[in-house]
């Protein structure tokens, strides 16, 4: 559902953003930190419940007035989201190491981290969506530049209405809808593309050394093969 949001949201936006795939902090909690970090490196979060984790101008000195602080929304609360605070901090530290901003843990303690009162769900398995709609909400809505006294001010039970989730949700729906017929589409044009190339190959074979009306041999035209296989049968790209 994550690649549908990234495709309606615009491009000048998310080259404001790095995303991190949710399933990376669940593997450095279980141990597979080296994995993780060369990961995040190279580009340059738990499992049962969702929540969006954002750090925030972490390119951006200790000191500075504009420093990094880290938002942790979360649409069911009473779960206690800063249960997962030991975690962060050292998912968090060591991102800063691979960027060489900081190296203490000590450092990394004056981060704040932020637990803003964002709109809740009310049942028990809506915590998927309302997590693609606060990254999509965020990128859009995010200030260029904000303080630890004014940290972003939208963030707020009222951020978004019931209604407008519920939109949201029939557009995702709609491009993950689209997008699997597309592919199913594609799929069955290399199927039949397939399917004649054997056709218009047998014709070719049979027909080698016979007569036609006429009395001219059987000649294959560059237009008989639909689509080249290779040694496997499969289609060719």
């Amino acid at each position: 559902m994550c690649i549908h949001l990234l495709n309606i949201i615009p491009k000048q936006k998310l080259e404001e953003f790095t995303y991190f795939d949710c399933l990376w902090f669940n593997l450095y909690v279980k141990g597979e930190t080296d994995k993780v970090m060369g990961w995040i490196k190279k580009e340059e979060k738990k499992v049962g419940h969702w929540n969006l984790l954002i750090l925030c101008n972490f390119g951006k000195s200790i000191e500075d007035k504009h420093g990094s602080c880290m938002l942790l929304l979360d649409s069911l609360l009473i779960g206690d989201p800063k249960r997962l605070e030991p975690e962060i901090r050292r998912f968090a530290l060591d991102i800063f190491k691979i960027d060489g901003c900081i190296t203490k843990e000590h450092e990394m303690s004056s981060i704040p981290l932020l637990v803003p009162k964002v709109p809740q769900q009310t049942n028990g398995h809506e915590c998927g969506m309302f997590v693609l709609y606060y990254i999509n909400l965020f990128i859009q809505d995010a200030p260029k530049s904000f303080t630890m006294e004014n940290y972003p001010s939208f963030l707020t039970k009222s951020w978004f209405t019931r209604n407008v989730l519920d939109e949201f949700r029939k557009e995702i729906i709609i491009l993950s809808t689209n997008n699997n017929v597309q592919k199913n589409e594609q799929q069955l044009q290399h199927m039949e593309e397939d399917n004649d190339g054997q056709e218009d190959i047998k014709n070719v074979e049979c027909g080698q050394g016979g007569e036609v009306e006429g009395g001219q041999p059987s000649m294959a035209r560059s237009g008989d093969y639909v689509g080249a296989t290779d040694a496997d049968g499969g289609q060719m790209d």
